[in-house]
C-alpha cells in the first residue's frame, strides 16, 4: 500500500466516523457494519473502498462485538488512531533522511493532523459532546 493510498484510507475512515456519529442503532452487528460501508460520505460520494471497509471491520473482533453504534464508533476511532500513529511513526523516520525530507514533510504533517483528529473525536465521545451518548 502506497503512502498516498494510506492517507486516502485514513481520510475515508474519518468520513465514515462522521457518518457513524449521526447514527443510532441498538446493535452494531455485521449488518450494521455492512450498511455503514455502503453509506454515502459527507460529499455525497460513495465510500470508495467498500470491500476494504467490510474486511477491516468484520475481521476486527471489538467492532463485531460492539453492542451499539456508539461502541462501534469508539472501537473504530481507536483502530484508526492506532493505524495512524503507526504510519506517522514510519513517515517520521523517513522524514529524518535528508534525501526524503522534502517528500515526506507534508505527509508527516497530514498524519499529525489525522492523529489529532482521532484524539479529538475520541475525547468528544468520552465527554458525551453533541449528545453522542444519548440512549434512543
Amino acid at each position: 500500500m502506497t503512502s498516498s493510498s494510506k492517507c486516502f484510507f485514513l481520510g475515508s475512515l474519518v468520513v465514515l466516523l462522521l457518518l457513524f456519529l449521526g447514527s443510532t442503532s441498538t446493535m452494531a452487528l455485521t449488518k450494521d457494519i455492512n450498511s455503514t460501508c455502503y453509506r454515502y460520505s459527507v460529499d455525497n460520494s460513495f465510500v470508495h473502498n467498500k470491500t476494504f471497509c467490510l474486511q477491516t471491520l468484520t475481521a476486527y473482533p471489538p467492532a463485531v462485538s460492539a453492542t451499539n453504534m456508539v461502541e462501534l464508533v469508539k472501537v473504530t476511532l481507536d483502530l484508526g488512531s492506532t493505524q495512524a500513529k503507526e504510519r506517522a511513526g514510519f513517515v517520521a523516520g523517513l522524514e529524518k533522511e535528508p534525501t526524503f525530507k522534502k517528500y515526506f514533510e507534508t505527509c508527516s504533517e497530514s498524519y499529525a493532523t489525522i492523529v489529532n483528529n482521532f484524539r479529538g473525536a475520541r475525547l468528544s465521545m468520552e465527554d458525551g459532546a453533541a449528545g453522542y451518548n444519548r440512549q434512543e
